[in-house]
């Protein structure tokens, strides 16, 4: 059965001996889909991390970049990541540390906040999406104009520049 996915202090994951663990049925808020996100996810407390495993899947409509028709494409995530806990410095200064140059960034979330798994699932799956969408292989590309024809008709407002020699490219009535 599917699990609601709101938010849920770290304590409540820390005081879970197995963490916790979301069977994943639903759609996720700024991200339309044509079925519901479906999978599971797991998060556990490590005590100065989160560890979260995760397997969804859904599918999107996308407009080809290309020639701007619609298609779907299945979006799906597997994977894990461990998001560092900040606690509270004793002396009541910035928990969070000065990143010098070279230092890996890394995702952090304080001690006494909620963890939002909606919100992490939305991200994964984002970070899934193309740059660039190609409907495939055999995308055609935009639609060509039609090739002008000598027999089309010319505007009659055009006839004074076209005894000059000085038309422009479309200036027929088709």
């Amino acid at each position: 059965m599917a699990t609601r996915l709101v938010p849920v202090p770290l304590r409540e994951i820390a005081q879970a001996d197995e963490g916790r663990h979301w069977i994943v049925d639903q759609r996720l808020e700024g991200i339309e889909t044509l079925t519901p996100v479906r999978g599971s996810l797991t998060a556990r407390h490590l005590g100065s991390a989160l560890e979260l495993d995760a397997d969804v899947e859904t599918i999107v409509t996308l407009r080809c970049d290309r020639c701007l028709n619609r298609f779907n494409r299945s979006l799906c995530f597997r994977g894990r990541e461990l998001i560092a806990i900040e606690s509270a410095p004793a002396g009541g200064g910035d928990p969070w540390p000065s990143w010098g140059e070279g230092d890996e960034l890394i995702e952090r979330i304080g001690a006494g906040e909620r963890f939002d798994p909606a919100q992490w699932l939305f991200e994964q799956l984002h970070l899934q999406l193309a740059v660039v969408n190609r409907c495939g292989e055999e995308c055609t590309g935009p639609p060509q104009p039609p090739e002008p024809t000598a027999a089309r008709r010319l505007d009659p407002r055009w006839q004074a520049l076209a005894g000059l020699g000085l038309l422009p490219e479309d200036t027929g009535d088709g």
